[in-house]
């Protein structure tokens, strides 16, 4: 529902879901950083839609399969729902998405001139 509002319980809820999921995801890295796993906290991905300064959007994550693979990206049919804090992003950009103090934010990986 649109212009809907959320009481104070469910603003509660909302709020311990999001720590428990961000607690959970610290405990994952840790744990992988302590067997000597690499962690990545940081994905190219492409808009799947316009996304405007302030506000949340789809982003499609892709892998370039490795370090000289650049250009030959393969999706990885996943995507993430990320905050644009820093700027508007157009439909199928390439961006950056990366975990910042326990949320998902996306900003742009390519100049639009």
């Amino acid at each position: 529902m649109k212009g809907a509002k959320l009481g104070p319980e469910a603003l509660r809820q909302l709020d311990d879901l999001v720590r428990e999921q961000a607690v959970r995801l610290r405990n994952q890295i840790l744990t992988q950083l302590a067997s000597g796993q690499t962690v990545q906290t940081r994905w190219i991905g492409q808009a799947a839609a316009d996304i405007s300064k302030g506000n949340v959007g789809t982003i499609n994550l892709y892998s370039g399969k490795g370090q000289y693979d650049k250009g030959a990206e393969v999706s990885l049919e996943r995507s993430l729902e990320c905050y644009a804090r820093m700027g508007d992003i157009g439909n199928g950009d390439w961006v950056f998405v990366e975990w910042i103090d326990g949320g998902w934010e996306v900003y742009q990986a390519e100049c639009n001139e």
